[in-house]
């Protein structure tokens, strides 16, 4: 389930506690710490961090957190919608799965082959799950 905006920017707050209005690394490690009771490497800290820190410059303002916290949730529904289309587990999507869903959408037979030509960077004819993650 999603967090609400509202949510997320309680947590956010719960984080920032320097009152400058920013997150920095360390904000971000003690949160993780306090709240969820999980230790963090610094390995995986600089990772998360660098993934909310869209603008590189240090530190995490509330839009950045509010923007990548809800695209998060939109990769997690990307990514389910993937392994319901992927019925045969290979990873891929053909042509076929992809005009069935966008059709259900109403979308028409040009619109679908743009899309897919979009989205088929590789020019394979099918859809790997990279392809269709990159949607998000």
């Amino acid at each position: 389930m999603a967090c609400s905006e509202e949510k997320l920017t309680d947590i956010f707050q719960k984080a920032e506690t320097s009152g400058d209005g920013v997150v920095t690394p360390v904000e971000l490690k003690k949160l993780i710490q306090n709240e969820f009771g999980n230790d963090i490497s610094n390995e995986d800290l600089v990772a998360m961090f660098c993934a909310l820190d869209r603008n590189g410059d240090g530190v995490i303002t509330l839009e950045e957190f509010l923007k990548e916290m809800s695209k998060k949730d939109r990769r997690t529904a990307f990514s389910e919608k993937f392994k319901e289309l992927d019925k045969e587990g290979c990873g891929k999507l053909s042509k076929d799965v992809i005009c069935q869903m966008l059709k259900e959408e109403n979308f028409d037979d040009d619109q679908i082959n743009e899309m897919f030509s979009h989205v088929d960077t590789n020019d394979d004819g099918v859809i790997s799950r990279e392809e269709f993650m990159a949607m998000v």
